[in-house]
Formats: C-alpha cells, sequence, structure tokens
C-alpha cells in the first residue's frame, strides 16, 4: 500500500504482487529437516488505486464541556500556557497531582471563608479563584513569576496569592495617593 498527499486529497495506492520466492521445508518421518527447496513465481504485478477524498480542516474541535473541575482548570491552564509562553501545557502525572492538590488547597480555602455550601458553589469558586489567579499572574512579581508549572505554583502558592493580595492593596493605595495629591495641587484662589 502507498500513500500520497497532494492539495489536501489523500490518494492511497493498493498494491498486489504476486510472485517472488517461495520457501518450502520437507520433514522427513523421523523429524529431521531435509533440505530447502526454493520455488520461484513470476506473477504480473497488480496494482488497484482508490482515491479517497480527505478534507483538511483548520478548524479546532470543540471539546465537549465537562461538568468536573478538574478538567475545566486544566482548559484554563492550558489556555494560560498559549497566551503566556504561546505553547499548549505539558501535562503529565506529576503536574497532574500538582494540580489536585491546588483544588484541595483552594477548596479548603473556600470552605475556610463561606462556611458549608453545595458541592456546585464550591466547584464554581475554586475554579473562579484558579481563573483569577492565572489572569492576574502579570501581578506576580520576581521569581515567582516565572515558575508556571503546576507543581511550582503548588508549592508556591501561599506565596503567590500573598503577593496577589498586596498587590492588589497597594494599587488602592497608589491611587488614593494620587487622588490626594491631585486634590492637594488644586488652587483654590
Amino acid at each position: 500500500m502507498d500513500s500520497k498527499w497532494t492539495d489536501n486529497t489523500l490518494k492511497i495506492i493498493f498494491v498486489t504482487e504476486f510472485g517472488g520466492l517461495k520457501v518450502d521445508s520437507k520433514w522427513t518421518e523421523s523429524g529431521h529437516l531435509t533440505e530447502k527447496k526454493v520455488v520461484k513465481k513470476n506473477a504480473p504485478k497488480v496494482e488497484s488505486t482508490a482515491d479517497i477524498q480527505i478534507n483538511i480542516s483548520t478548524e479546532k474541535k470543540v471539546k465537549a464541556q465537562s461538568e468536573n473541575l478538574y478538567p475545566q482548570m486544566v482548559d484554563r491552564y492550558n489556555d494560560f500556557c498559549l497566551n503566556r509562553i504561546q505553547m499548549g501545557a505539558k501535562m503529565n502525572a506529576h503536574q497532574g497531582k500538582a494540580l489536585k492538590s491546588i483544588i484541595e488547597y483552594l477548596a479548603l480555602q473556600v470552605k475556610n471563608k463561606k462556611g458549608g455550601i453545595s458541592e456546585d458553589e464550591l466547584k464554581s469558586d475554586v475554579l473562579n479563584a484558579w481563573e483569577y489567579i492565572l489572569n492576574n499572574w502579570s501581578q506576580v512579581n520576581g521569581y515567582y513569576a516565572e515558575q508556571i508549572k503546576l507543581s511550582q505554583i503548588d508549592s508556591n502558592l501561599p506565596n503567590i496569592l500573598m503577593q496577589l493580595r498586596n498587590n492588589k492593596k497597594s494599587n488602592r493605595d497608589e491611587k488614593f495617593a494620587k487622588t490626594r495629591s491631585e486634590i492637594g495641587a488644586i488652587n483654590f484662589d
């Protein structure tokens, strides 16, 4: 069988060949092998072709939305990687375990903050927290800003959250200070 791509069309050629060498072995009644006998058969080569049209589409396949939290968080992380480094996320067992640990940590924080909430609300809040972390990654400074593997995010998550929280306050404080200085610069004469 042979195949060839041209103009987004796959052409498959089935080649059937009769001929070649056939080797027969003969065994004696006592179980010993006699010499091999070579039989040549020459038959014409037969080709049959089948054109199969396959349209190559550059459209992205639409993934079915999962109700589970883990695949949704993987999707958000993959989008984050695509935007940040123009490559998809590298997922393996170690990174998957780290993401599960992140889910547990964020779920515990949500439960501690809100108390008894339903499972659906918990999933929604954990997903929102994860999106908040990834969407505000530009506010993470220094060493932690370059640590984007899930295992690294997992091990540094409290530090990352602290930076996000402090940046939010400092931005608010800077805005207040700027407004105060603008008011102080007004001349009422």
